[in-house]
């Protein structure tokens, strides 16, 4: 499992705004770890794959989103409405 988190991080590390989030989540207060983790493997295993894939999932998201014409959809009104739906769900 350890040589396959390693190969994560690596795969991880060629996108570096996503790399930085992990990082930034992992060291967080939420984590409350005694030390800084400056290591992308150790941040994975910290936060696991599922929080990582749903991450990439929302940073993969926005970035397909982020270069619609304002004048072709409302954006905001089209989350808000997002999260209304997914609320509903619950």
């Amino acid at each position: 499992m350890v040589a396959g988190m390693e190969q994560l991080a690596e795969a991880v590390a060629f996108e570096p705004a996503i790399a930085a989030s992990i990082l930034k989540i992992a060291n967080s207060a939420m984590f409350s770890m005694p030390r800084k983790i400056d290591n992308l493997s150790k941040a994975l295993v910290l936060l696991g794959l599922k929080e990582v894939k749903k991450l990439v999932n929302a940073y993969g998201i926005t970035a397909a989103f982020s270069n619609i014409n304002p004048k072709v959809a409302d954006m905001d009104k089209f989350w808000e409405i997002s999260v209304d739906c997914a609320l509903i769900c619950l």
